[in-house]
């Protein structure tokens, strides 16, 4: 679900995504607390590739990314 939305997306919009995004778009707001880790990991792990990409193109993004990943 996460690839539907964010294919041929603009990097700079993919790393506004946040939890809310990702719970609306399967339609569970009111999970518990490990189900919503789970649900989360998929976006987890799209902004860490992310910060590995800016990382090699600009650190002071990257580090943004890092900041804006507490998804919790």
């Amino acid at each position: 679900m996460l690839t539907e939305m964010v294919m041929n997306k603009p990097l700079t919009s993919i790393k506004e995504l946040d939890k809310n995004d990702i719970l609306e778009n399967i339609g569970l707001l009111n999970l518990g607390p490990a189900r919503i880790k789970c649900a989360l990991l998929s976006l987890k792990v799209l902004k860490m590739g992310m910060v590995e990409y800016y990382a090699s193109k600009d650190p002071e993004s990257a580090q943004e990314i890092r900041e804006g990943s507490r998804l919790y």
